[in-house]
């Protein structure tokens, strides 16, 4: 049996198993949070993507960055503060996915 795909507005269903595969959010975990320092980002990717990460303060300085690099599907960790001394307070981490922004807060103590 071949797979069905169905489109509703600008999402692609593969109705053969019922999952979107456009438009989803990679599976993302920030952790210690709040942290006094080194916070993992842990991404589970179902295919190739490429990302970046950029980390502001609340006034949108930007405090550290990852370069854009390509990773492959399955775990990902990257660790954001463990380079950087971070003072205590809030901060953004903004995570670049292929184009498409995702922010996450984040408190450092």
């Amino acid at each position: 049996m071949g797979m069905v795909f169905i489109i509703f507005g600008n999402n692609l269903f593969d109705a053969s198993v019922g999952i979107a595969n456009f438009n989803k959010e990679p599976q993302l975990e920030i952790y210690p949070n709040p942290a006094s320092s080194n916070v993992t980002l842990a991404f589970n990717f179902i295919e190739k993507h490429e990302m970046s990460i950029a980390v502001t303060d609340l006034l949108g300085r930007t405090i550290e960055t990852i370069s854009t690099k390509q990773y492959s599907g399955g775990e990902t960790k990257l660790s954001i503060a463990q380079k950087i001394v971070y003072q205590p307070g809030m901060y953004i981490v903004n995570i670049t996915i292929d184009g498409k922004v995702i922010s996450r807060k984040i408190s450092i103590e």
